[in-house]
């Protein structure tokens, strides 16, 4: 599944990608406030964090450089961006 959506991602551009709910970029803040990683040293703290649905909870977390995804993150539990639960 993970592979599919790389290949998939691979077949748009970045606004392309955002547009069809492919792709999140993050843009109001440099890394998440509360989160369960810890921002990496060897990478710079200007970047827009991106994430990618790979299944319903599990996302790949990364960024883009000279339109490459690094992926920096496999988060398995939602962990990136910790917010509180919605009541439903």
């Amino acid at each position: 599944m993970a592979l599919d959506k790389l290949r998939a991602l691979c077949e748009y551009t970045i606004p392309q990608a955002t547009n069809n709910g492919l792709l999140k970029i993050y843009t109001k803040v440099p890394f998440p406030p509360e989160s369960g990683f810890v921002h990496p040293k060897h990478i710079p703290q200007d970047i827009d964090w991106s994430s990618m649905h790979i299944g319903n909870k599990p996302c790949v977390i990364g960024y883009f450089e000279d339109n490459i995804f690094h992926i920096v993150f496999l988060d398995k539990d939602h962990e990136f961006w910790i917010t509180e639960k919605k009541n439903t």
